[in-house]
């Protein structure tokens, strides 16, 4: 028996249900890594390249339910010179150099996300386009790349070969110190893609509300619904 063309098609609810589930996925690693605790950051990813990632014939949760075109989306980004990174803005440490709290977003005015400094982008120019993650060594790399190659190399997927670039930013940790020699506890790129998922919420919270899990509670970095 041919299992692979046993197929059908899901439906709405089944989708939108199915959407629910992944931002949980996302509110759950983003509060893990607030927590301490950086493996977070690798469920937010996959859950962001199933909502966002268009790959191969496949196609993106958020295209499936017809708005991933449609929406704009919240730009939590610092857009700053070369070096400068798609870092925190706000850093607590404890005494031996791990991430006790940080501040995701910056405050900002004249916004949808009154949190956010930057206008919504739309999807291309946001996912694919800017590039506003910029390692130690100045190159500007997109949400597109970093999350797909989380979720790919470490997530979903556990490749025996690495691209360099991502690898790297593992361990980049932006030249930060603590009393000058301990190193920050979190990298790039666990710090950034949590703030991509976050990024995500805010504008499904403004731009689709429907998506999101009932009962949808406000928390650290995940506001009220005002609909």
């Amino acid at each position: 028996m041919d299992t692979a063309a046993q197929r059908r098609e899901r439906s709405e609810p089944e989708l939108v249900a199915l959407c629910h589930r992944h931002v949980r996925a996302i509110r759950k690693g983003v509060e893990q890594f607030a927590d301490g605790d950086d493996d977070g950051a690798y469920g937010v990813a996959i859950a962001l390249r199933v909502l966002l990632h268009y790959g191969g014939q496949g196609k993106p949760l958020l295209h499936s339910l017809g708005v991933i075109k449609s929406m704009t989306y919240t730009d939590g980004a610092e857009y700053r010179p070369p070096m400068a990174g798609l870092v925190l803005p706000s850093i607590t440490l404890n005494t031996d150099g791990s991430l006790r709290d940080f501040t995701l977003v910056p405050n900002g005015a004249q916004h949808p996300d009154p949190d956010f400094r930057n206008p919504p982008r739309e999807y291309t120019a946001w996912w694919k386009n800017d590039e506003p993650i910029n390692s130690s060594n100045g190159r500007p790399l997109s949400r597109e790349f970093l999350v797909t190659n989380m979720a790919n190399q470490d997530g979903a997927h556990a490749d025996v070969h690495v691209n360099v670039v991502y690898d790297q930013l593992k361990s980049d940790f932006m030249g930060f110190q603590f009393h000058g020699n301990v190193q920050i506890g979190s990298a790039l790129a666990t710090a950034s893609v949590v703030q991509v998922g976050v990024e995500l919420a805010h504008t499904l919270l403004r731009c689709a509300p429907n998506l999101l899990p009932s009962p949808w509670e406000p928390g650290r970095y995940f506001p009220a619904l005002t609909t």
